[in-house]
């Protein structure tokens, strides 16, 4: 029987892939095994306040948790069912993926409650406070990194350890390549660090900044008309040569990151891009040094 250490240690990983289904099978049954753990839990908490029983009503309040649920389990048992003869499970998938939008819309959801005063709303006022906080700087940070939308990983596979505001300082130094449509994105550094400091310290700042934040980060993040009337969530920032856009950060990156060899996978900007193909959504041929080690800086 595993501890919770063990089973943490296993199923708490960072940019899970495979090469092949013996790889993934230790990962598939550790997996499947804690699925099974935290349902048992479900199933307790739903039959406490149900009488003993599992009712319809109890069931139903879990309804989008429990849909969730069967969408990740088969994402697990089809892969570790496959050669049973006779298996069958439903047919379908979900979506993981979330687009900073939906991120903002969650911090204006905790502000909102943040100003009501009611015994049955679900987090308490600092609470919401400090955690609209949170969320809006993930949001923005979410934003500033997906409009360029090119990541870089060393051979092991790992990310890069970026200063605060990489991105952004990149973004607001090439208005050639980004066209915000009616703010400076230059401007919102004010509200990423002061967004940072109050994650990182966790003090309760004055209460109408709060939603003064959210609507300057609305500029960024908010729905809007695009230049020919169509809204859109991607409409603030508009990218005209994604692939020119792509290859300056790439350079960008290799000139002030000050260390290492890099490969480059590009994605979709979060974006309004003209002239975007699927075929452009590729990694690079190969891994490159950066400009200047010695002289290089981690910005």
């Amino acid at each position: 029987m595993l501890t919770d250490d063990q089973l943490a240690e296993q199923v708490f990983k960072k940019n899970v892939s495979f090469e092949n289904f013996a790889q993934f099978l230790p990962y598939g049954r550790y997996q499947l095994r804690l699925a099974r753990q935290e349902m048992d839990i479900l199933v307790d908490d739903i039959q406490r306040v149900s009488g003993g029983e599992l009712t319809y009503d109890g069931i139903w309040s879990y309804n989008d948790f429990l849909t969730d649920y069967l969408f990740d389990l088969r994402e697990i048992l089809v892969q570790l069912q496959n050669n049973v003869d006779g298996w069958r499970f439903f047919d379908g998938g979900k979506s993981s993926h979330v687009d900073s939008w939906q991120i903002y819309l969650l911090a204006n959801n905790l502000a909102w409650q943040s100003t009501i005063s009611d015994p049955g709303k679900r987090l308490p006022h600092k609470t919401a406070q400090i955690a609209s906080i949170g969320v809006l700087r993930q949001a923005m940070e979410l934003r500033f990194e997906r409009l360029i939308s090119v990541y870089p990983i060393d051979r092991n596979g790992n990310p890069p350890k970026l200063k605060h505001g990489f991105h952004q300082t990149f973004i607001a130094s090439r208005p050639d390549l980004f066209q915000a449509q009616g703010f400076d994105v230059g401007k919102l550094r004010h509200l990423y660090d002061w967004c940072s400091e109050i994650v990182h310290q966790a003090y309760q700042p004055y209460t109408w900044l709060i939603s003064f934040g959210l609507r300057r980060a609305g500029k960024l993040l908010h729905t809007q008309a695009s230049y020919n009337g169509r809204w859109s969530i991607f409409n603030a920032v508009r990218v005209t040569d994604v692939e020119a856009m792509q290859d300056a950060f790439e350079s960008y990156f290799l000139d002030y990151f000050g260390h290492g060899e890099w490969k480059f996978y590009r994605e979709k900007p979060e974006a309004l891009v003209d002239g975007w193909t699927d075929d452009m959504r590729k990694p690079s041929d190969e891994f490159v040094a950066v400009t200047n080690p010695r002289q290089g800086r981690v910005v």
